[in-house]
């Protein structure tokens, strides 16, 4: 049993030492883009949905205390949210030639055109 735990122990040390650089990498623009399309080995697209929420969280958080300004607003109804959600791999295909920005800027502007702010 204790050959069995040790081989298990190093395998998953193997597999932490290979993904940790490739994770402590600064994430570039084509980093998102596969990441939200699917195509990347580690991950899947449920790592773009939790980058795109995380980032509409904070935003959130930071319009709240008057730290952020509104460039975008988010509906409070869930299924709408996830059905934009949805939409940012598509207007991030749209635009190859953005690609290298950094991947904040790239999601906030996608949601900023998926999730307008209404004048009133």
């Amino acid at each position: 049993m204790k050959p069995f735990v040790a081989g298990l122990m190093l395998i998953f040390a193997l597999t932490f030492y290979s993904v940790s650089p490739a994770m402590a990498a600064e994430w570039k623009g084509m980093n998102i883009i596969q990441y939200c399309t699917g195509d990347s080995v580690l991950f899947d697209d449920s790592t773009c949905r939790a980058y795109v929420q995380g980032i509409i969280d904070a935003h959130e958080l930071y319009k709240g205390e008057g730290k952020h300004p509104k460039s975008f607003c988010a509906p409070s109804d869930k299924a709408e949210r996830e059905k934009g959600e949805s939409l940012v791999p598509k207007w991030l295909a749209t635009f190859p030639e953005r690609w290298r920005q950094k991947p904040v800027d790239l999601i906030v502007h996608a949601l900023n055109d998926i999730f307008p702010c209404r004048r009133r």
